[in-house]
């Protein structure tokens, strides 16, 4: 970073070079002044070494910050801001933390606008599902009613089909709430193949899958 903060500050590093070069050049010429050689390279290493601890001061001053942030951008965590330090430097520490400040507004604000719509959206089909399972309950009832009836048993299979699919929609719209939606429970691993078997019957007889 030492030599990337001498690149920014070549134009400073470029006029301090120029002005003592100047100071040279006049005092070898102006035969006004009066200086041993020795003096004049005193006066340079002087100055050189003054230039050189200034610069070393500032590139530890101006660079912390950012030492800081690039630290923190090779392992970023969901709260991120909260980890950025508070800047000591008006300008342009201050400017950049404005900057992400804005940011991660804009993406907290963002992301609950989108977990809003997954909410509203979730609640639409979960409506959508249950409206639609109360005709769906009345058919099964008919069918239920009628199971001698050849035509009441393939209309079996394809209301298991339809039944099937929106008990799969509904359950894909909760994957984001699994969580909160799911109550643990020990169940009897048989009791739930019978039922499953039980209510697949119809459809797998269809299929020929049962012989």
């Amino acid at each position: 970073m030492f030599k990337d903060y001498l690149v920014y500050k070549k134009s400073w590093i470029g006029l301090i070079s120029l002005l003592l070069l100047l100071t040279n050049v006049l005092i070898q010429v102006d035969v006004g002044v009066r200086i041993q050689p020795y003096s004049l390279l005193y006066l340079n290493l002087l100055f050189l070494t003054i230039c050189v601890g200034f610069f070393i001061w500032r590139y530890k001053k101006e660079t912390s910050y950012y030492k800081h942030l690039h630290i923190l951008s090779n392992d970023l965590s969901d709260d991120w801001f909260g980890e950025i330090p508070e800047p000591e430097n008006r300008f342009p520490d201050s400017t950049v933390y404005n900057l992400l400040q804005n940011i991660h507004n804009n993406n907290q604000k963002k992301h609950r606008q989108h977990q809003n719509n997954q909410l509203i959206e979730h609640d639409d089909i979960a409506s959508w599902v249950h409206e639609v399972k109360t005709p769906l309950t009345a058919m099964k009832i008919t069918i239920d009613a009628n199971r001698s009836n050849e035509l009441a048993q393939r209309l079996n299979a394809q209301w298991l089909r339809m039944h099937l699919l929106i008990d799969r929609q509904l359950y894909i719209s909760r994957l984001a709430y699994l969580e909160s939606d799911l109550l643990p429970e020990k169940q009897v691993v048989k009791d739930l193949i019978r039922e499953e078997i039980r209510e697949l019957s119809t459809w797998c007889m269809e299929k020929k899958y049962i012989h």
